[in-house]
């Protein structure tokens, strides 16, 4: 009984760990061009974003994305932001 204890509490150490380093988001994503991810019923875009606070603010939404980021070169999109997109009013 006791190995089994220390085995499953190791086991939750690591797996604690991990979601941690999970949860980190790169801190120079907030530095690239946005782009938010528009559902249609052909599929999926991602349009650029605009600037935060200005043009959408991102509502508190745990295990949703709200921005993504697209590294130079490449076609593929990694999250950035944590939350749910929103679009800001425009000014009058």
């Amino acid at each position: 009984m006791k190995k089994l204890k220390s085995v499953l509490m190791i086991v939750t150490i690591i797996i604690s760990v991990s979601a941690s380093f999970a949860k980190v988001s790169d801190p120079f994503c907030m530095q690239e061009t946005q782009y938010y991810k528009m559902n249609t019923p052909w599929g999926y875009y991602f349009i650029p974003a605009g600037t935060l606070g200005e043009d959408y603010i991102c509502l508190y939404s745990p295990f949703t994305t709200c921005t993504y980021y697209r590294i130079q070169g490449t076609d593929y999109f990694f999250t950035c932001k944590e939350g749910q997109f929103f679009p800001a009013c425009p000014g009058n």
